[in-house]
């Protein structure tokens, strides 16, 4: 399963999403890739590669007070009051006391995610959890004290931080905390999320295209910065990481004047079709155009260049955004119609091996690839 093995609103076509748990959030947060890479082995001068390190908020936004580069936090306290407002703290300490800190909002996403403990209880950041269902549940372990969704209704009775509305994440919105470009374990920011397991965590979604797809649940990692998404069977005790907030309904946007574009809302806008493909008014059509990581970084820089559009290769938390698990094909085909088996390119290069990152989307995985691997590759600039 590795990939590698606006005019006036009136005229806007809503291209409507899945389900509200396939939605991602209203923003995305940066990776924290401040490096450039030359897809091999060495780390190389940024400046003109076209790589994630040149653009996006860890460049705009930079510092740490609150989150490394670009990623901003905010504690909350048991009662849901932010860290210095009400009676919680201005540096609230980890707790389950009302006045403790519990929770930690994403200022860039809006989400809000439960912290972890090292108290031993439910909470604590080393405990796992199975993740069956009511159609795959050999050991009758379904919403029980040592499931993932039994995990899920105890905080919810708890009213962690003020909400009895905490879930599984999606595969999308456990990539949005992920630091990518640190090589420290687990790949997260220990300051705002403490007691993180450098492992993978569940979340939310279906497995197609596997013969034991009843057996699987979809999970991100949080060891080797490389936020990879990936199918674990759900009888692994795995860590649980829930998360409030309410995910974006009306994603995509496509505009009559501008048929080749989708407008994102979460800031972005898309190149409907792959590279080498174009849509027709109903699908995209034509042969994917397939280069190796710097070629296809240089083919975008071009294709910028000549349009006079500051068109890129998106980072991996936007490609990976487009990742929707409750599809067989992984991604919303009214918005992106005809979409290739080809696996495609990101801007983020990974710390540990400086490979590049890549989204192979019928499978509705991410992973790395080596860089001289011939891939396909969508274009996105900021809105």
């Amino acid at each position: 399963m590795s990939a590698c093995t606006l005019k006036a609103a009136c005229l806007a076509v809503v291209i409507a999403t899945g389900s509200a748990s396939s939605a991602a959030p209203a923003r995305l947060a940066d990776t924290g890739v401040d490096f450039c890479s030359d897809g091999q082995s060495q780390v190389i001068a940024c400046g003109s590669t076209g790589q994630d390190a040149e653009s996006g908020l860890d460049v705009t936004r930079p510092g740490d007070a609150n989150g490394r580069l670009g990623l901003r936090y905010t504690r909350l306290c048991n009662s849901g009051e932010p860290a210095g407002q009400g009676h919680c703290p201005a540096a609230p300490a980890a707790g389950n006391a009302r006045d403790e800190w519990g929770c930690t909002r994403d200022e860039v996403t809006g989400l809000v995610w439960e912290t972890k403990t090292s108290d031993g209880g439910r909470r604590d950041g080393t405990r796992g959890y199975t993740y069956y269902t009511p159609g795959y549940d050999p050991e009758g372990q379904y919403g029980g004290p040592h499931d993932a969704t039994g995990y899920v209704h105890a905080v919810n009775a708890l009213g962690l931080c003020g909400q009895h509305d905490w879930r599984l994440p999606t595969p999308a919105e456990l990539l949005t905390i992920v630091d990518m470009g640190i090589t420290t374990l687990p790949t997260v920011d220990p300051r705002f999320l403490p007691n993180t397991a450098a492992n993978l965590y569940w979340a939310d979604g279906t497995v197609f295209r596997n013969p034991f797809a009843d057996e699987l649940a979809w999970g991100a990692d949080f060891a080797f910065g490389s936020g990879a998404i990936s199918a674990q069977f759900r009888s692994d005790q795995r860590p649980v990481r829930l998360v409030h907030g309410a995910p974006v309904a009306q994603r995509f946007r496509a505009l009559p004047d501008d048929p080749q574009e989708v407008r994102d809302a979460l800031g972005l806008v898309w190149r409907r079709c792959v590279e080498g493909m174009t849509f027709d008014g109903t699908t995209c059509t034509g042969t994917p155009l397939a280069l190796g990581w710097t070629d296809a970084l240089a083919h975008v820089q071009q294709e910028a260049a000549a349009a006079g559009i500051a068109w890129r290769l998106p980072n991996a938390k936007e490609l990976g955004s487009l990742l929707d698990h409750t599809r067989p094909g992984h991604i919303d085909p009214r918005a992106f119609p005809g979409q290739p088996a080809d696996a495609q390119w990101t801007s983020s290069p990974i710390p540990t091996y400086l490979l590049p990152r890549c989204v192979f989307f019928p499978d509705g995985v991410t992973s790395i690839c080596n860089a001289t691997t011939m891939l396909a590759m969508r274009l996105v600039r900021d809105r």
